[in-house]
């Protein structure tokens, strides 16, 4: 990270994905807090984990995990009150539950 008023250069950890997908449209902030819904997608798995993002801490706390499906934060909408994730995949908008951890939701 650049420090922009001194120059100074600083190595970070943490991720970071979260903060690329963003071409569209920003990360949708979550009510109350200073994090944002994000979707981070592992090939690898073949999964989408749907979570909490930090900004300022570059963390991610997953509140679930999506099997089969590849999608990344800009393609879903959380509907906090409804405890419903829209998603738009292959053309269609998909409605999934959203399992909300009852700690971190602040309820």
């Amino acid at each position: 990270m650049l420090d922009p008023a001194s120059g100074k250069l600083e190595v970070l950890k943490g991720e970071f994905e979260p903060l690329g997908d963003q071409d569209f449209r920003p990360l949708q902030p979550v009510a109350g807090s200073r994090e944002y819904w994000a979707a981070i997608p592992d090939s690898e798995k073949n999964l989408t984990r749907v979570g909490r993002y930090d900004t300022r801490a570059f963390s991610f706390k997953p509140l679930m995990e999506i099997p089969e499906i590849y999608f990344t934060s800009e393609m879903m909408w959380v509907d906090e009150a409804a405890h419903r994730i829209y998603l738009a995949y292959n053309g269609h908008l998909l409605r999934l539950p959203l399992a909300v951890d009852q700690k971190s939701s602040g309820k």
